[in-house]
């Protein structure tokens, strides 16, 4: 019986919290509408400064209402020591600010005791403040230059925790906005396609989880011989075709026996040494163009890669990445000329695993978040080509 009336009880405070919450925000507002009203009033009186200067903290707690709340109990653990932190730095800063907002009450309360002490009239209001009056109002300038500090400073009072709690928040926060984004049927069409994505998507693989690929092939044991992708629908180039083209702008991937060239069509090359390969098992390769006019160099990487993936989401733009052991990005290639079957067939030859992902669509659905992004968080250090 207590249970039952206790599950009422909570589900009613549930019910109620918001309107209560818009309710108190709205008298706060209306209340300090009316002493600003009063305070407004264009009669000379010293009472008048008290009421305008009363409106301004009621006002205040109005606006920041929000920062005075406990964070969500539906987040993790994790995510509500993150929203705690970041409340306390922001009320710090509003406890400041209504102390410059209480200081100058002060201010106008001791001038209206000046001016009865003096019997004095309504010259005297506001303008010629006696020396205590503008002590009151040079605290009120300091308190409210310093209100900020708190609230800017909290980013860098929370590096100064450990490395390992901070790695974790971000991990559940980027877990959480994956999730969110998985759930949301706008980006698969339907509401089946929705649950069999948030149904087969895995957590245990890359470096916030997986969904399903639409294709995925092992890493052989040996490599292969040279072969390059010209562009959608084209068949490979091997052997003497290789020979045959002569601006490597035409090959937006090539595999040429030890390294994958990644090429855009503005020239920027990206040389990938796939440097742990064995010696004696790397065929011979493609013999080495003269200089190209236009052709850019882009600085080699040096970590070498363990996975290749194609990732498409919104549209006939592909993402070539080649991901590190964690599942970070190390290299991102965006191009139209990407296809499935070819990139699989050079990730073969050069002992690569493949992967093809469909991550729906974004254009035109009112959905923003680029899920990518997040499935696939970048290495610091790594490349970006664009073959726009």
């Amino acid at each position: 019986m207590a249970a039952r009336v206790w599950r009422r009880l909570a589900a009613a405070r549930r019910r109620w919290a918001r309107p209560l919450r818009w309710s108190a925000t709205t008298t706060l507002v209306v209340a300090g509408f009316v002493l600003f009203v009063l305070g407004a009033d264009n009669t000379p009186q010293p009472y008048c400064d008290l009421f305008f200067v009363s409106a301004w903290p009621v006002w205040l707690m109005a606006a920041t209402w929000p920062v005075w709340r406990a964070p969500g109990r539906h987040l993790p653990a994790l995510l509500r020591l993150r929203s705690r932190h970041r409340r306390i730095g922001w009320r710090l800063s509003v406890l400041l600010l209504f102390g410059a907002c209480g200081a100058v009450v002060g201010a106008a309360v001791w001038e209206w005791c000046e001016l009865w002490q003096l019997g004095g009239g309504p010259d005297g209001a506001f303008v010629d403040c006696s020396v205590r009056s503008r002590q009151w109002l040079d605290a009120a300038r300091t308190l409210a230059l310093l209100s900020p500090l708190p609230g800017l400073a909290e980013p860098v009072t929370w590096l100064l925790w450990p490395g390992a709690l901070r790695e974790a928040v971000r991990r559940t926060s980027t877990r959480r906005r994956i999730a969110d984004t998985l759930t949301d049927p706008r980006r698969w069409g339907t509401v089946e396609a929705t649950a069999a994505a948030v149904r087969d998507f895995d957590l245990e693989r890359g470096a916030h989880g997986l969904p399903r690929p639409l294709r995925e092939e092992p890493a052989p044991d040996a490599p292969g011989r040279p072969v390059a992708l010209r562009s959608r629908g084209v068949p490979l180039l091997r052997g003497r075709g290789l020979q045959q083209v002569r601006d490597p702008r035409e090959t937006p991937v090539l595999w040429d026996g030890q390294a994958l060239l990644l090429t855009t069509k503005g020239g920027d090359r990206l040389r990938v040494p796939l440097s742990d390969t064995p010696q004696d098992a790397v065929p011979r390769p493609v013999a080495t163009e003269p200089p190209v006019p236009g052709l850019r160099r882009v600085a080699a990487l040096v970590q070498r890669p363990a996975m290749l993936v194609l990732v498409h989401e919104s549209g006939l733009w592909g993402r070539l990445l080649l991901l590190d052991d964690d599942g970070y990005v190390l290299v991102r290639f965006r191009s139209r000329r990407l296809e499935a079957q070819g990139l699989a067939e050079i990730a073969a030859a050069a002992r690569l695993p493949f992967a093809h992902y469909d991550l729906g669509r974004t254009a035109g659905n009112g959905v923003r978040v680029c899920l990518a992004d997040l499935l696939f968080p970048t290495r610091r250090g790594s490349r970006y080509l664009n073959d726009g």
